[in-house]
């Protein structure tokens, strides 16, 4: 007998954090329920964020990212620390840009040196030196500490993941003026930029490699639908890249009040759509949407005795929350969502697990603040 709608399984395996998105997200509510966060933090952090969407803020990625990490608890960073990071990892690479004799006005050198930021240990003339970037394998869902989704952390350490490595990206574009995008693919994102002859490259933070779009449709079973519908192998515009962390903090929302304040987080999700191809071409936020119908469905269940999913069409009240979770569920797959197969995605979470275990035999601690700009003896 079903005495639930229970969708956990699969919401967990696909929700693709985004802000947004790319990594499970599976932290227990009882873990959340542990962190001592403010509800009205959260929400002045979603009032800043709608600011800047409406055009009463100045419209920053690196401030976004910040307004919302911050809204939860024992942020790696405080606000100075995390813009004098940006800032002078900015001038480092307009710098080491210029000492190589690279054009500092060309789209594609910007970029060139932002990779390299990521990938090289690169020094300057004055002795200063920047370690590059890595990728953190343990507790890679976030399922011990939620922050490990966040650019914060993996500013303070050095650390990241396929969430946090590309929005640094961005971040580091913005501050030294390159255009670059961040591009969505299943449990993933990675760049995209423009060359100066106007074609676009892809780069992928967290491998440091170049990865063609028909190698993500092969590997990561991209649709055509998904493509034509711009939910990925698009490019995200700033006001989306802004909007996405909304979306994020929507979830953070949900985490924080133990899903008890559904409507709220529903209707900064239905406010973050707006700004999406067709007020819709963003699965993360589908996702949280219909998460947050199915626990509405499921509370008004308990509230009627009803204990088996096929008897809801029997109480005419229940009916129309029903169709919209239904209507949810048709919108992804309408977009061109489609599942990994489960073989595929158990050989992914294999090879996460070995490279996790890889990191802890080395030592090697991704929680551990430290500093990526040092000067050389």
């Amino acid at each position: 007998m079903q005495t639930s709608i229970n969708i956990s399984s699969v919401f967990l395996k696909r929700l693709v954090y985004c802000f947004s998105f790319f990594i499970q997200i599976t932290v227990s509510i009882q873990l959340c329920a542990q962190q001592n966060l403010s509800n009205n933090t959260i929400k002045s952090s979603a009032q800043n964020l709608q600011a800047m969407l409406e055009g009463n803020k100045k419209l920053s990625i690196k401030d976004a990212y910040y307004i919302m990490e911050s809204a939860w608890d024992n942020c790696y960073l405080s606000q100075g620390e995390y813009n004098n990071i940006i800032h002078n990892s900015g001038n480092f690479i307009k710098k080491w840009l210029i000492e190589n004799k690279l054009d500092t006005t060309s789209n594609i050198a910007l970029n060139y040196g932002i990779c390299k930021f990521f990938n090289d240990t690169l020094y300057l003339k004055n002795n200063q030196v920047h370690i590059p970037l890595g990728y953190d394998y343990v507790d890679f869902k976030a399922q011990e500490d939620y922050r490990n989704t966040f650019v914060t952390k993996a500013l303070a350490t050095g650390w990241g993941q396929c969430n946090t490595l590309p929005a640094i990206y961005v971040i580091l574009a913005e501050e030294i003026n390159a255009k670059a995008w961040i591009s969505y693919a299943p449990y993933h994102s990675f760049i995209k930029f423009l060359d100066d002859n106007g074609t676009m490259q892809n780069y992928d933070p967290a491998s440091h490699m170049h990865i063609t779009d028909q190698l993500y449709q092969d590997y990561l079973f991209i649709s055509s639908d998904a493509e034509k519908n711009r939910i990925y192998l698009d490019t995200l515009s700033k006001i989306q890249t802004v909007s996405s962390c909304l979306i994020d903090l929507s979830y953070m929302y949900l985490l924080k009040t133990n899903f008890s304040d559904l409507q709220t987080a529903e209707t900064w999700i239905d406010y973050s759509l707006n700004f999406f191809h067709n007020k819709e071409a963003n699965l993360q936020a589908w996702f949280i949407k219909s998460n947050i119908i199915v626990n509405k469905l499921n509370h008004e269940m308990r509230q009627y005795g009803i204990t088996d999913i096929k008897k809801v069409s029997e109480v005419k009240e229940l009916k129309p929350l029903y169709d919209k979770y239904v209507e949810a569920e048709n919108k992804i797959k309408e977009l061109g969502y489609r599942d990994i197969p489960q073989e595929q995605y158990s050989l992914m979470m294999k090879h996460y697990k070995e490279k996790e275990k890889e990191q802890i035999n080395k030592g090697v601690d991704g929680k551990q603040k430290k500093e990526l700009l040092i000067e050389k003896n």
